[in-house]
């Protein structure tokens, strides 16, 4: 039954999408107000950003969101009592709601997720989790519902917050991708590819590391990256392709920013395998496309990639502890074309069960309980 009376607020502060880029927690944000819309919902999308309007439509760009999908959902605070208020940045900057969807617990110490960083980051990352700290009891102890967006991210909030949370997989818009059929071996392309924010949290410079592991083996396949650049992370961008040049591995591996998502579809297709490079990923949105690309993926044993997305299956997912044995995975997957034909349609079926339409029900039926309290409101 549609209830064209509800009101649902969506809260976001969207301020990390300026700075380091659109991410994971961003789209997951969008889809979930278009859950509630397609079931009747007024739906509010409450930010601190200002120019939140324009980063809606760079995010339905970037995930190839249909721009009618977006049509009801007003930014801004409602003129009513919502019927239902949910943070989905998971954080204390989008302030109290009625439930709350995790990405990684804020109270973990700032390398439990990203482990490496240094000077301001890590000095941003400890202010960040210091607030989350001061605001524990007034954000997070309120809520009736507590959602998390993999095994990981789960388990990590149990040990760090004592709190015990419902797992809801973010949704991953593979439409686009799955409208052609996947490529045979024998026309992909020597690549991996590897899709990330180029910002520092994301360690995108371990490619380099595993490029130069590439050479050394004598292996005939490069490493591509590619992800969106922001000006607040060009002098990373920058060091990179120094490094590049000073190890001489310009043969070996090539940095695309800013990709078109045509392009980024092409690069999913074509790649021989994917590589998810970042450590402790939450979950790995990237990753899921390129499984519905049927191509097969390798990924840190320690991240939401393998527990989660790949359901810790070794013919969807080759999972490594360190780039030395992704390199011999690799090379095996290389020797291997009985084994790399398994995992390209495992991989795909299993991409199916992350596609948005299934998110928007997943999400809706998870936080309906709380609605019964609605359930006899007369309507307007």
């Amino acid at each position: 039954m549609r209830r064209d009376n509800w009101v649902a607020v969506i809260k976001h502060h969207m301020l990390g999408s300026n700075i380091l880029g659109i991410g994971g927690s961003e789209y997951t944000t969008i889809e979930a107000a278009i859950s509630l819309v397609k079931k009747g919902f007024k739906v509010y999308l409450k930010t601190l950003n200002k120019s939140s309007t324009e980063q809606i439509l760079k995010l339905s760009e970037t995930h190839n969101i249909p721009k009618k999908d977006l049509s009801n959902i007003t930014i801004g605070d409602p003129d009513e009592d919502p019927s239902i208020s949910i943070n989905m940045s998971g954080d204390a900057l989008s302030g109290p709601a009625d439930v709350i969807y995790f990405h990684y617990p804020p109270l973990a110490p700032v390398d439990a997720y990203y482990p490496g960083l240094k000077g301001f980051n890590k000095f941003a990352g400890s202010f960040y989790r210091t607030l989350n700290y001061i605001s524990y009891p007034l954000v997070f102890k309120r809520a009736s519902m507590i959602l998390s967006n993999s095994w990981l991210t789960s388990t990590l909030l149990r040990k760090t917050m004592g709190l015990s949370s419902l797992i809801v997989h973010p949704p991953v818009n593979i439409s686009d991708i799955l409208q052609k059929p996947p490529l045979s071996l024998r026309e992909r392309e020597n690549y991996v590819l590897f899709v990330a924010r180029i910002s520092t949290e994301k360690k995108v410079e371990l490619s380099l590391r595993f490029a130069n592991n590439l050479k050394k083996r004598n292996i005939d396949m490069r490493i591509i990256v590619a992800g969106i650049l922001t000006k607040y992370n060009t002098k990373y961008y920058l060091r990179l392709l120094e490094a590049i040049d000073k190890l001489r591995l310009g043969d070996f591996i090539e940095i695309k920013p800013n990709v078109s998502r045509n392009e980024l579809v092409e690069l999913y297709r074509r790649a021989f395998a994917y590589i998810h490079l970042t450590p402790r990923e939450h979950f790995g949105i990237s990753a899921v496309e390129a499984m519905a690309a049927g191509t097969p993926i390798l990924t840190w044993q320690d991240s939401g990639t393998w527990t989660d997305a790949a359901d810790r299956n070794s013919l969807i997912a080759l999972p490594f502890n360190s780039l030395e044995e992704a390199t011999e995975k690799l090379t095996h997957l290389i020797r291997n074309t009985e084994l790399w034909h398994e995992m390209s349609v495992r991989c795909r079926t299993r991409s199916l069960i992350f596609e948005r339409e299934a998110f928007h029900e997943r999400f809706y039926n998870t936080i309906k309980p709380l609605l019964s309290a609605y359930e006899d409101r007369p309507r307007s």
